[in-house]
């Protein structure tokens, strides 16, 4: 039988031993199960005094159900929509439970509930209301003590459940040094009660003077250049909410803007998990790497084809989040009305016309001139893995295809077009099934049995997951909603409304595309990229609506399309989105072209623009971020065959196929239907002039003539 050893018997490993062990007792619940009571629900709970008004303060915790040790948690500080509403407060973080999200995003969840009215409010003199200090001088400190929490500021998060969020704005307005971000979320209860006229905080006149803008006005601090402030809902206080973000620009803080969605506002449906993933996606990770790029190209789609150009027929809601999570463009042209050439210039940033290529590449060896560098080259010099799915379109050669032109992944066919449906005709010369153009993988030819869109979907998500932790650029060229006009039985059946059967399946083929840019979006969402990722969309140019290739593209105001230099070939739906940089919701109505893309990634990129590179396109950024007022282009030019145009300001002077020049004021005839060249003889010399200036620094074609009457 042994017996235990007294002090003066103890040696070095027995005081190790006994040491660790008195350790282990002694230490805070940071790992296994925390110390507290819990409640019906699961939820551990604490009761503290408070030294600013009688009563107690309760704090309901919830923490992942394992707690590794030696790991720190983000804390995320969950404010109720009324002090005294026990049973909403409770069933916030039971929607927090509900969506195990202290397990997936692996974060502490702490709700404090005070026995007093509106819980944020700060009082200069009334104690009773001095609830900001309680939760930053009380709770604040006990959770960080009690439990394994980072205790930095980028720790500590706020997710806040009032009308308008004015509880967490509050806070991070006045003590930035405490967060590192707020998100506000519309309380559908007070939004109820405040439609009915029922007294909110008290009184109207409370509220009001808290709303977020009165707040913001009265509490502008420097909070630097991350991300803090994020607005989402959609409830009765939206024109606020915009109010908010036009004067959060003004005052330069940094914040988001999520309009959210149109789904009913409660606890049950979704709103909690997803406010949850906007907070936790934080500045710091969109700041330490380079941003991805996704450049995402629709063919022949038509100006009037998606939601926020006013579609109503063909819904394109995950298109249409482009535009609402950044910019959308009015004014944005392409250098050209058809396919070839004006890809060509997307992808060097310069007028393909300066480099022969004017018109669509026949004849074998004809296409992207090798003395021209692409957008992919430049970027994969940056270090960046470059893919291309889709559509190509500038030369079939071994030194014209994509994997000799800088992009180091290629799944997608190199001609015009390509049928959809495995085994269908493609529409080409040949009239054979795929004879135009094979689908490859790199420079190996794929048998590939899903619809076409899909398998472009299909193969981006892919790209991005194989890519998650370095930078990317992904081409993701779309040949929807080009001919032929084929559509799968699923897509078909959403539109059995439409009676015209060319628009039924072009609307079948874009819903398509929109799905597959849907899950694209998604997968950035997942791999928490989103916020790290500037997300481009553009049609190639104005929808083939006329008698070439016509697709049932509508380019509704413009006249013309395709081929056309009128409006309708040459300006086109152009979207940006860049969560980690960029405001959202926003327009810009100043005239670009897509020459600008390439200096406008290059410089997000890290890069820089050389002179001797000669690019006619410009960066965009300092435009967008209101640095720059001037616009982008004093002019813009068009040449293609015996098609001319030019834009100086509001004024375009266009000739089509050889005919009569004509000249519009843009201003005020969208859709160019007033000549005024008879009226305006002067400003036809002067656009003129400028425009033979710009010619005489051009080469002549390396290939073609003209573009031909059905041209692709």
């Amino acid at each position: 039988m042994s017996t235990i050893p007294t002090m003066r018997e103890l040696n070095a490993k027995h005081l190790l031993a006994l040491f660790l062990a008195l350790a282990i007792i002694a230490q805070p619940a940071s790992a296994g199960e925390p110390a507290g009571t819990k409640d019906a629900n699961g939820f551990i709970v604490h009761e503290m005094d408070s030294p600013y008004q009688e009563g107690k303060c309760v704090v309901r915790i919830l923490v992942p159900d394992r707690l590794e040790p030696g790991k720190k948690y983000p804390t995320i500080y969950v404010l109720p929509v009324e002090a005294r509403d026990e049973n909403r407060f409770g069933n916030g973080l039971l929607e927090v439970k509900k969506h195990d999200l202290h397990n997936k995003h692996q974060a502490v969840f702490v709700a404090p509930s005070f026995s007093t009215t509106p819980w944020y409010a700060d009082h200069p003199t009334n104690p009773v209301l001095r609830q900001e200090s309680h939760l930053l001088k009380v709770v604040i400190p006990f959770v960080e003590k009690t439990y394994p929490v980072r205790k930095e500021t980028a720790g500590r998060f706020l997710l806040g459940f009032s009308k308008s969020g004015a509880g967490a704005f509050s806070l991070l307005l006045r003590h930035p040094d405490q967060f590192a971000r707020a998100l506000a979320f519309d309380a559908p209860l007070m939004r109820e009660q405040m439609s009915k006229g029922q007294e909110v905080y008290g009184t109207q006149q409370n509220f009001e003077k808290y709303s977020v803008p009165r707040l913001l006005q009265e509490t502008s601090p420097k909070l630097g250049g991350e991300k803090r402030l994020i607005l989402l809902g959609k409830g009765f206080l939206q024109k606020q909410h915009v109010q908010a973000h036009a004067l959060m620009d003004k005052l330069k803080i940094a914040h988001e803007f999520h309009e959210g969605t149109e789904r009913k506002h409660t606890w049950d449906s979704g709103w909690v998990p997803e406010a949850v993933a906007l907070l936790l996606t934080t500045p710091k990770q969109a700041s330490t790497r380079k941003p991805n790029i996704i450049l995402i190209v629709a063919d022949d789609m038509g100006y009037a084809d998606i939601g926020v150009h006013g579609c109503k027929d063909i819904p394109t809601p995950h298109i249409d989040s482009i535009a609402k999570n950044g910019f959308r463009f009015t004014n944005a042209y392409v250098s050209a009305p058809w396919c070839s050439p004006s890809r060509a210039g997307l992808l060097t940033g310069r007028y393909q016309q300066r480099f022969g290529h004017e018109f669509n590449p026949g004849r074998p060896g004809t296409g992207l001139p090798a003395s021209e560098v692409t957008m992919a080259s430049r970027l994969r010099a940056l270090g960046y893995i470059t893919g291309l799915i889709g559509k190509w379109h500038l030369g079939r050669g071994t030194q014209l295809i994509p994997t000799a032109r800088g992009f180091q992944e290629f799944f997608g066919f190199l001609g015009a077009q390509h049928a959809y449906v495995p085994g269908a005709p493609s529409g080409g010369k040949k009239k054979k099934a795929n004879s135009d153009s094979e689908i490859y993988r790199g420079t190996k030819l794929v048998d590939e049995k899903e619809y076409l869109t899909d398998a472009f979907g299909r193969e981006a998500v892919d790209f991005i997951e194989r890519h998650r932790k370095e930078p990317f650029f992904l081409h993701l060229s779309f040949n929807a909603v080009h001919v032929p006009m084929q559509a799968s039985e699923k897509y078909l059946k959403r539109f059995s409304h439409i009676k015209d059967d060319r628009r039924r399946t072009y609307a079948a083929m874009q819903s398509a595309m929109d799905d597959a840019i849907g899950a694209v979006l998604a997968k950035l969402r997942e791999t928490g990229l989103e916020d790290d990722t500037i997300i481009i969309f553009l049609s190639d140019h104005g929808g083939a609506s006329g008698f070439r290739t016509p697709n049932g593209a509508i380019n509704w105001p413009l006249r013309g399309g395709k081929i056309d230099l009128y409006e309708g070939g040459v300006r086109v739906p152009f979207l940006i989105q860049w969560k980690g940089r960029l405001p959202a919701g926003k327009t810009f109505d100043q005239p670009i072209i897509h020459l600008d893309i390439l200096p406008t990634v290059l410089r997000a990129a890290g890069g820089k623009v050389q002179p001797d590179w000669k690019l006619d396109g410009v960066d965009l950024l300092p435009h967008l971020e209101g640095k720059v007022k001037a616009p982008p282009h004093e002019i813009l030019y068009w040449r293609l065959g015996d098609h001319m145009a030019i834009r100086k300001g509001d004024w375009k002077l266009v000739r089509n196929d050889g005919k009569k020049t004509e000249l519009f004021n843009l201003a005020v005839d969208i859709s160019e239907s007033k000549d005024l060249s008879a009226k305006h003889p002067e400003i036809v010399r002067e656009l003129d002039a400028h425009w033979q200036s710009w010619n005489a620094t051009l080469v002549k074609p390396l290939w073609g003539s003209g573009p031909p009457g059905g041209g692709k």
